[in-house]
């Protein structure tokens, strides 16, 4: 057999060990290599950061889309927690159903004849990972960004061998309202309007600066 090794490089790996986690499992990452600014080979290089977070709300308008993505979600969560493959609860993380997705495929390999419910689970599981991907693009990224991921769906769902859970999906009554008022909204996330102030304002106090957006 012929075996490939991958080597991947990032400055962003993510801002939580759960978000470097399901990283490295999405990408079946087994090895990993860390510098921190403090390292002898990175310290030479590292120049004073001073970090100044900026928070902004999420508007108002996106508050039925996210109860409609989030109830969506709930729905799958539930079976899955009915069932032992994640704890109860609304506030499941992105790992725990990718851990979950691991023990429903580990069940299925293992048996011949597997029982018809754990592909209920197996749909459940691939749902509950596409609307929890919807709900942060919705909460972080805006209505135009979400919008996209809602077509990229839609086109799978239509497609040859889509999955049970990408057609039952787009063929919710919820999904379809919450993907209706979606597209109708044409502002866009009120951080891009907030970054273009920050750049006015830094231009204004110190013309030459230098920035990276």
């Amino acid at each position: 057999p012929v075996m490939t090794l991958s080597i991947g490089m990032t400055a962003s790996p993510g801002t939580t060990a759960d978000e470097i986690v399901t990283v490295c499992q999405t990408l079946h990452i087994e090895g990993v290599e860390i510098r921190s600014p403090k390292d002898v080979d990175v310290a030479p290089y590292v120049h004073d950061i001073n970090v100044k977070r900026v928070y902004v709300e999420v508007p108002a308008y996106m508050a039925p889309i996210i109860a409609d993505l989030r109830r969506l979600m709930a729905d799958d969560l539930r079976k899955l927690s009915q069932l032992g493959f994640v704890r109860r609860g609304d506030q499941i993380t992105t790992r725990e159903i990718l851990d979950a997705q691991r023990k429903v495929h580990a069940q299925l390999s293992a048996q011949a004849k597997p029982p018809p419910h754990l592909y209920h689970v197996a749909s459940s599981v691939a749902r509950a990972m596409k609307v929890g991907h919807a709900l942060e693009l919705a909460e972080t990224q805006g209505a135009k960004v979400l919008a996209s991921y809602l077509d990229r769906l839609e086109e799978e769902a239509e497609g040859q061998g889509a999955s049970r859970a990408g057609r039952g999906l787009v063929k919710d009554d919820v999904y379809r309202r919450m993907a209706a008022r979606a597209r109708a909204i044409t502002e866009d996330h009120p951080k891009a309007k907030k970054v273009v102030e920050i750049v006015e304002e830094q231009f204004a106090v110190k013309p030459g600066s230098r920035i990276i957006v």
